[in-house]
């Protein structure tokens, strides 16, 4: 599997794991009859601390998952993935450190290490975009 294939499907299979968390924690809630089913936010903003976080963090994955997979899916199909493979796997790891920091803590020093994790896909994106448009 090339870099930019593994980026391709590990960000989907990301997204899906954190969609999945989300998932049992609802349905957990639901079983123990704490929750009706249809009393969920969509925010996630009426859980513990733990389910607003997992729900931001997926929030943020598929907000930035179109652009992402656009750039990787036009470099397949323009047979130009020189562009993304070396880059690609780090994209990914670059998600995933996100998310979990996301995951893990709302402190301050955690807040920017997660902002300088996301800041690092942007320009990432952006130099695939450069590339593969004028490359």
């Amino acid at each position: 599997m090339t870099g930019t294939e593994i980026a391709f499907f590990g960000l989907i299979a990301w997204t899906l794991l954190l969609l999945g968390i989300i998932a049992w924690l609802r349905v957990s809630a639901t079983l123990a009859r704490t929750r009706k089913p249809n009393s969920f936010k969509p925010t996630g903003e009426d859980m513990a601390p733990f389910g607003q976080r997992v729900t931001r963090a997926h929030a943020n994955c598929y907000e930035h998952l179109p652009f992402a997979l656009a750039l990787l899916l036009y470099a397949m199909h323009a047979g130009n993935t020189g562009v993304t493979d070396a880059t690609g796997p780090l994209f990914l790891l670059l998600r995933v450190t996100q998310s979990s920091l996301h995951l893990w803590s709302t402190r301050n020093r955690v807040v920017v290490w997660r902002f300088y994790a996301f800041l690092a896909q942007i320009v990432l994106m952006t130099v695939w975009l450069i590339a593969l448009a004028f490359g």
